[in-house]
């Protein structure tokens, strides 16, 4: 339980937004805190590497919005799934709360469970 919560520790300074695939929407633009209240906060916590991305239109209040979807890998999970990969749908420009993951770069991910098409929502 302490390697665990070491590696969590360590693992934040690269933060996320995490054999089936659950999708996510990232983000909405909230503060995570301290790593251990994210955790907390979170019903979703994984460390997970994205493997590729595609861009796609989703409606968004009655409006087609371009997205990014990226697909994790997870490395480990620590609360909440127990898939080996996640979908993440986040924005594409700043200003929708978009991130530019790297690929096959390892992030430390938080997410929240969503009631619409997707299952999960992942912040930053």
């Amino acid at each position: 339980m302490i390697k665990h919560s070491f590696q969590m520790v360590i693992a934040v300074t690269v933060i996320l937004l995490a054999g089936f695939t659950s999708k996510a929407l990232a983000c909405s633009c909230k503060g995570l805190g301290p790593p251990c209240q994210a955790y907390w906060d979170s019903s979703v916590v994984f460390i997970g590497v994205p493997l590729n991305v595609s861009q796609i239109e989703v409606k968004s209040s009655g409006h087609k919005v371009s997205k990014r979807l990226y697909r994790f890998r997870v490395e480990e999970a620590f609360r909440g799934t127990e898939e080996t990969e996640l979908e993440i749908l986040t924005g594409v420009w700043g200003g929708d709360c978009g991130y530019d993951f790297r690929l096959r770069t390892k992030y430390l991910g938080f997410a929240e469970k969503q009631l619409d098409d997707f299952a999960l929502s992942s912040y930053l």
